[in-house]
């Protein structure tokens, strides 16, 4: 099988509406072996915000879960609380804001989380009607970002560390030879 093949035989859409409990804890457990400590959310605040708009959260699947991606639409100008629930999108949604995204340490660099963000681009130019993706970039994944041509817009504090405010419009394309 191309490589092409497989990862559009295990990448899907509806990240929370198939999966069962065990395979939603392993998802949590992913994300707590992906960052440091001070940004495990716990089960439950990562859920809410999976949860609340499933189209635009993806998960990566072989024999075993390897991979995710959370984003929802939101409003640019507000904070995403670190260690809380999300409970409804914000009025005035300008931005899709891209939460979380890992992958298991061993199936990196095989362009899984390539794909997870095409799809997120993909499935925001068609049900969105935002102008922009948003982001916090944290764990010195600044040069990850500029790979799909996110820009840093300014410098914060995220989890108790320095952080990246980055964004880059839904319609840009990403330039081939970066990734």
């Amino acid at each position: 099988m191309d490589k092409e093949s497989l990862y559009n035989s295990y990448m899907k859409t509806d990240i929370m509406l198939r999966l069962s409990r065990k395979e939603l804890e392993e998802l949590g457990q992913l994300s707590s072996d992906c960052y440091s400590e001070n940004f495990h959310e716990g089960i439950e605040n990562w859920l809410s915000k999976a949860f609340i708009w499933p189209s635009l959260s993806i998960y990566a699947k072989e024999d075993e879960l390897i991979g995710y991606v959370i984003s929802f639409p939101y409003n640019s100008k507000k904070e995403v609380v670190l260690k809380a629930k999300i409970k409804e999108i914000p009025e005035n949604v300008d931005c899709i804001y891209i939460h979380d995204i890992g992958v298991k340490k061993s199936y990196r660099g095989q362009g899984i989380a390539k794909k997870l963000l095409q799809i997120v681009f993909q499935e925001a130019k068609h049900h969105i009607r935002c102008k922009k993706f948003f982001l916090t970039s944290v764990q010195n994944t600044v040069k990850f970002w500029e790979k799909f041509g996110f820009k840093i817009v300014s410098v914060t504090e995220y989890g108790g560390e320095k952080a990246f405010k980055m964004e880059r419009p839904i319609e840009e394309k990403v330039p081939k030879k970066n990734i």
